[in-house]
């Protein structure tokens, strides 16, 4: 789902910006190249890449095997083709990842993998829970319809719900004659404003379905079952009917349902019913009754909800892609006021490179609550631009040589200045870590013994005052503060722009960008 929000609301989805841009967003390293395209430029890429299909202008996973390649669609549909063919509708546009990186994108597919399994445990559940009672022939194959209906259904709805694929959407414009949409958006397709035909079809063959689980297991004849399903045979001829003069569309989908309907009533040649021996009982019609009044009431209960999360799923899509929009982010940053954030005989902290195009101040306190989600956002920032972003961690803490947040912050400047970058990383994680104890870090990594940065700290304070700073965390970009309208989270959304801007700022020195270095 995370990794669908930030697809769908990138800004520039479905461009190929839209794809590195994500991956980059995970941490994935990434490149984005167009290649000459033939056998030998082919088989010098990695075995997996993603590639855009001139053809059909749709991204693919590219699997090379010796003889031939396979092709991964969004679809989760795959298809192997010699590398002639390949090479026939290959873009030569690719993006290519560092092989560790394809395992966490599989690992990524662990929850549908998940909930693939749950759902065909449910079918193996409902078909063992039918065929242990020992069920006729006439029972079965009324039955199996009877879940491909509901099947058929399901497909409908999610259609309805704008939940597309294209080998559906395909189906359901084969032909100039066919469209779904036309006929499933149309008004004789709706009983009431909040009720349709598709409604219908879900709970008849769903209760039918249920009816059927009690009386095979309960030894009953399912006379009511029968009869309602001679009776649904006129609705048939509505549908026909509305397809063929009304809309002049025909619905495969629908259609298929009409098929169903008619092998369902079609199915009493397979037993030995006939029109006169069935006959309503009080049992069978009960155990129908109950089950369309619990498929019925369930139904009416769970739609306004699938329908409210699909709205606010749409809803969150549209915050972010407007969120992230950077020409808004960029109007409101630059007008902040440059503040001259050098601190020239300072020792502070820096990490990153120190050349860096983007140089990031986070003024901070290790006493801070909300200083600890500000530098994991900085933790992750750094990592995804080693070489175009630099942080500059300044802390502002009282000059109570006692207090438990001085203590700490001259022992991190005197790990600094005395031990390799990663331990300084190690011992700053730990700080900020959720639920850090800090006299339990002062234990582990040692309280100074001496005061020998009791004055850069007070130079940072000063700095903090002269600046009017008295809250923490505080976070600078070029000397700008972060706007307040965003979450400091939001700063990777726009880093990549920000460093565009940066670097032309320093190709242009004219540009209304000021660079700090």
């Amino acid at each position: 789902n995370e990794l669908k929000l930030q697809l769908l609301s990138h800004p520039s989805y479905p461009s190929l910006h839209s794809v590195t841009g994500v991956l980059s967003h995970f941490g994935i390293e990434n490149m984005a190249l167009e290649v000459p395209k033939n056998r030998e430029t082919l088989y010098q890429l990695p075995d997996n890449f993603i590639t855009i299909l001139s053809k059909e202008n749709e991204f693919v996973i590219v699997t090379q095997h010796d003889t031939s390649v396979e092709l991964l669609y969004g679809s989760k549909k795959k298809k192997i083709v010699s590398v002639n063919d390949f090479l026939d509708m290959w873009s030569g546009i690719i993006v290519v990842i560092e092989n560790e990186n394809v395992e966490t994108l599989s690992n990524n597919n662990i929850n549908t993998t998940l909930s693939n399994s749950l759902y065909f445990l449910s079918i193996a559940v409902v078909l063992g829970v039918f065929f242990y009672a020992k069920p006729s022939l006439f029972e079965t194959v009324h039955f199996s319809l009877t879940l491909i209906g509901i099947g058929i259904s399901y497909l409908i709805l999610k259609h309805e719900f704008g939940f597309h694929s294209k080998a559906l959407d395909k189906f359901c414009t084969a032909t100039e004659t066919t469209s779904c949409d036309a006929v499933l958006n149309s008004k004789g397709a709706s009983l009431s404003k909040y009720f349709k035909l598709s409604d219908l079809s879900f709970i008849y063959f769903t209760a039918l379905a249920l009816s059927w689980l009690f009386s095979v297991n309960f030894s009953v004849i399912n006379h009511a079952a029968i009869i309602i399903s001679l009776l649904a045979l006129p609705i048939t001829f509505y549908s026909i009917y509305y397809q063929y003069n009304v809309v002049k569309k025909w619905c495969p989908l629908c259609l298929s349902i009409v098929a169903v309907l008619w092998l369902q009533a079609g199915t009493l040649f397979l037993s030995h019913f006939s029109l006169t021996s069935i006959q309503p009982d009080a049992l069978s019609s009960f155990l129908l009754f109950f089950s369309f009044l619990l498929v019925t009431s369930l139904w009416l209960f769970i739609k306004p909800l699938l329908k409210k999360q699909q709205d606010l799923e749409k809803l969150e899509i549209e915050h972010y892609k407007f969120k992230r929009n950077f020409e808004l982010f960029n109007a409101v940053y630059s007008k902040g006021e440059f503040i001259d954030t050098a601190i020239h005989t300072s020792k502070e902290i820096v990490l990153g490179e120190k050349n860096a195009p983007i140089q990031i101040l986070l003024v901070t306190n290790p006493s801070c609550y909300y200083c600890k989600e500000a530098h994991t956002d900085i933790e992750k920032l750094l990592a995804n631009n080693t070489n175009e972003v630099n942080a500059i961690i300044r802390f502002n803490v009282s000059s109570d040589i006692t207090n438990i947040a001085y203590k700490v912050a001259h022992r991190l400047l005197e790990i600094y200045d005395t031990e390799p970058i990663e331990i300084l990383e190690k011992a700053l994680h730990e700080v900020y870590k959720s639920n850090t104890d800090l006299n339990k870090w002062l234990i582990k990594w040692n309280e100074s013994t001496t005061d020998s940065f009791a004055k850069e700290l007070e130079i940072q304070q000063r700095w903090c005052h002269d600046n009017t700073i008295n809250f923490t965390p505080a976070l600078f970009i070029n000397g700008k503060p972060f706007p307040k309208e965003y979450n400091r989270s939001d700063v990777n959304y726009f880093i990549e722009e920000l460093i565009e801007l940066a670097e032309t700022e320093i190709s242009q020195p004219n540009s209304t960008l000021e660079v700090v270095n």
